[in-house]
């Protein structure tokens, strides 16, 4: 891997970031270093996130963060499951946006896509840190202008992470894992305690809520971020979790919302993301379930901003029903009151 660094930090370099970095050569630098405290097995891979944008300025009366996409042309022996990692996102997220590429053998040179613009969930009620579920994503408000974000694993099939309201009650590094009675019997090879270490399924670093047996966690197994691998609770990237560990503060409110659809603002443009629903939550034909919530959360973005007359692209709409792909797109816009026509 070392002995391809050079060719993959220069190609990497040239990717990319469409609308442009707004990052100082000293933030660069300062960003450089931090990656390059991670752990050694992608020591190398990593040092082309130095561009990667993992902290975004909220602007006022903004419901979306970030303001720049990404492609990547697929080089020798790259697989989907490794550049999610390398750019931060879910293995659900760069599969959504790449659903022609096979993911564990795409074709040389082929180029993804994705996107660093993500719309805020749980506009209705803000917390500090929000779980939205079927994104697989986390978004924790640092303070009241920034935003870090955090690509996540939930409960697969019959575990079904929860919604609720709770909030952040105790903070372990090295953590030990408590193996719950469910888990003992369905392995019961496993002792009663995992001791901290390459072994233990919670990683370096765990946070406890408030909600009992649920808690926010790293990983030994980070090929699992972006899926349904765990009983209920949230992964993180090995490095993603020692940062947000450092940031988290006891007591912050948590909200884990379950929220497909999203819809949001940015000026007077308005911009929607659909994810797939789980397979278990299906109750009639998915494409007619996800445009029932579609429709309601897009006339909920309508009413937060109830001074604006807006063109909505119903169609645009319809297509994302059809072939959720996890990106935000423009659905609607601001009409000038010279565009609107008085009818006597």
């Amino acid at each position: 891997m070392k002995d391809n660094f050079l060719f993959f930090f220069c190609c990497s370099l040239l990717l990319f970031l469409w609308s442009g970095s707004s990052l100082s050569a000293d933030k660069i630098e300062i960003e450089e270093k931090r990656l390059l405290s991670y752990s050694e097995i992608f020591a190398n891979r990593l040092q082309a996130m130095a561009l990667i944008p993992r902290r975004f300025a909220l602007q006022k009366d903004d419901e979306l963060i970030g303001n720049q996409n990404m492609q990547h042309l697929v080089k020798a022996d790259e697989t989907l499951m490794e550049l999610a990692r390398v750019y931060g996102m879910g293995f659900n997220e760069i599969t959504l946006a790449n659903p022609d590429v096979d993911p564990w053998e795409p074709k040389l040179e082929s180029r993804l896509i994705g996107s660093f613009i993500r719309i805020l969930p749980g506009l209705d009620r803000p917390a500090d840190i929000i779980i939205n579920i079927p994104e697989m994503r986390l978004y924790h408000r640092v303070d009241s202008g920034f935003v870090d974000t955090y690509a996540i694993g939930v409960g697969r099939e019959g575990f079904i992470t929860p919604t609720a309201d709770t909030r952040l009650i105790r903070k372990q590094e090295k953590p030990s894992w408590f193996v719950p009675l469910s888990i003992r019997q369905e392995k019961p090879e496993l002792s009663t305690v995992v001791k901290p270490g390459p072994e233990n399924p919670l990683g370096s670093h765990a946070l406890y809520l408030a909600l009992p047996g649920y808690l926010l966690h790293g990983t030994n197994q980070p090929l699992g971020i972006g899926r349904r691998v765990s009983h209920g609770c949230i992964r993180l990237y090995p490095e993603d979790v020692t940062e947000f560990f450092a940031n988290a503060k006891i007591g912050a409110s948590v909200r884990l919302v379950h929220e497909p659809v999203k819809a949001g603002w940015r000026e007077n443009h308005l911009y929607l993301e659909v994810f797939p629903l789980f397979t278990e939550e299906i109750a009639e034909d998915r494409e007619k379930q996800l445009a029932i919530i579609a429709t309601t959360v897009v006339n909920k973005a309508l009413s937060r901003r109830p001074d604006l007359v807006v063109q909505v692209d119903w169609r645009a709409i319809d297509r994302l029903v059809h072939q959720p792909d996890g990106m935000p797109h423009l659905v609607g816009e601001k009409v000038n009151d010279s565009d609107i026509g008085i009818i006597p």
